[in-house]
């Protein structure tokens, strides 16, 4: 029989341990460094493989830019001819105001006011850069509900359509 000898226990203490974490951190780091790098070429070797294949079968065709700009017109917050009517007996569209029925929206209706008949604070100005008075309408009381809101939007301005703005 072959005789074993006793490995007589390493002695422990903190500075060793802290000494073989460190390098076994540094090991652990250097192998997933190697792993990423790895990884790294397989997925460029195969975009590559996949960019040279789709340029082969979809020729690119040059871009041809149209120059024109089209400004894009919201119907849905125009308003129809009968509550344009509404609006405008209260409002001189000359002055600058403005009306809009968003429908997606819960039937909002906005009345945009032009900034130099704004009664808001200066301040208030400065921040909101646009003066929109708003109210949702219930949907049986459309017509109602617009004239309701430019009666009351009137008062508050101290707005009358027959006087002549500058």
């Amino acid at each position: 029989m072959t005789e074993t000898k006793a490995v007589e226990p390493k002695k422990l203490n903190m500075m060793s341990l802290n000494k073989d974490l460190q390098e076994f951190k540094k090991e652990v780091q250097d192998f997933k460094k190697e792993v990423q790098g790895s990884l790294d070429k397989m997925v460029d070797i195969l975009v590559k493989q996949d960019d040279e294949k789709f340029n082969k079968e979809n020729p690119v065709e040059p871009i041809v830019v149209d120059e024109t700009i089209v400004e894009p017109i919201e119907h849905n917050k125009s308003l129809t001819p009968k509550h344009q009517a509404i609006f405008e007996e209260y409002f001189d569209l000359n002055d600058g105001f403005r009306g809009e029925l968003n429908i997606e929206d819960n039937m909002e209706f906005s009345i945009l006011v032009p900034m130099e008949l704004s009664n808001g604070t200066d301040a208030w100005k400065k921040m909101t850069k646009e003066d929109r008075r708003m109210i949702v309408l219930k949907p049986g009381e459309i017509e109602s509900g617009i004239k309701r809101w430019c009666d009351l939007v009137c008062k508050n301005l101290k707005y009358d359509k027959t006087v002549v703005k500058k």
